[in-house]
């Protein structure tokens, strides 16, 4: 997970120059997905497996995790706040959209306990919510409404033309596909071993969920996070976390 992380940091700062779209977006949508792999992973088959308590707290337990991580970052970024310096419309827009999708499991826990072909109506919320919200971001980003005052210590997204790859754009998606697929693999043994502790020790779920693979699974963000500020693609790093939450 931890070489899987590092190599896709520089694959993700190179395919956002290539297209354009900017490190903020691809951090937030492209990276932040390939890192959570692993812990989507690990909560969908604890869930398959019928363990409920699992599947939430590795959930709930990465994010704050990564946020804690995103926190760790800034420590390394001295020059200025992190987040002064990443200032992007697309990470204000993607927190906002991320508070939002928060408030939904709490309005479920709130509401009656009903189904729609079996499955709560809020999933289907977020799944929506969350797909609107992208699109949103990019229009957001080619058409903003309002620019972040620029102060010296703002480092804007530009290109690194000092750093030329010769791959084609194809090959550098399928190295990050390829990444992708590692991750997944991890996760699903990692989902395997936290069943087994569960029941040969009598642990938690929650507490095996929140503390230990939450963790082990975040471990992706940690790593591209503090790459990319090493890198000085600060936008990548904080819509990394964000995207990945």
């Amino acid at each position: 997970i931890l070489a899987c992380g590092v190599r896709m940091t520089g694959l993700a700062d190179r395919i956002a120059d290539r297209t354009g779209l900017g490190e903020a977006l691809i951090g937030g949508v492209l990276l932040g997905a390939a890192t959570s792999l692993s812990g989507t992973v690990v909560s969908l088959t604890a869930a398959l497996d019928g363990r409920a308590s699992l599947a939430f707290s590795n959930s709930v337990g990465g994010i704050a995790a990564q946020t804690a991580f995103l926190a760790l970052a800034d420590l390394l970024h001295r020059r200025a706040n992190l987040e002064h310096a990443a200032a992007e419309l697309a990470n204000v827009f993607q927190s906002a959209l991320l508070m939002l999708l928060l408030t939904i499991p709490i309005l479920a826990y709130a509401g009656p306990d009903v189904t729609l072909f079996g499955i709560h109506p809020a999933s289907y919320a977020l799944v929506i919510i969350y797909v609107v919200g992208v699109i949103a971001s990019k229009r957001v980003r080619d058409e903003p409404m309002w620019q972040p005052v620029g102060t010296s210590a703002t480092q804007h997204d530009e290109p690194d033309e000092e750093q030329q790859d010769s791959r084609g754009n194809l090959t550098l998606f399928a190295w990050f596909g390829g990444l992708m697929l590692i991750m997944g693999a991890c996760g699903w043994s990692i989902a395997q071993v936290a069943s087994e502790l569960t029941d040969r020790y009598s642990l938690s779920a929650s507490l095996v969920g929140a503390l230990m693979t939450a963790v082990a699974t975040s471990l992706p963000e940690l790593v591209t996070t503090l790459a990319a500020v090493r890198r000085g693609a600060l936008q990548l790093a904080v819509g990394g976390i964000i995207g990945g939450n």
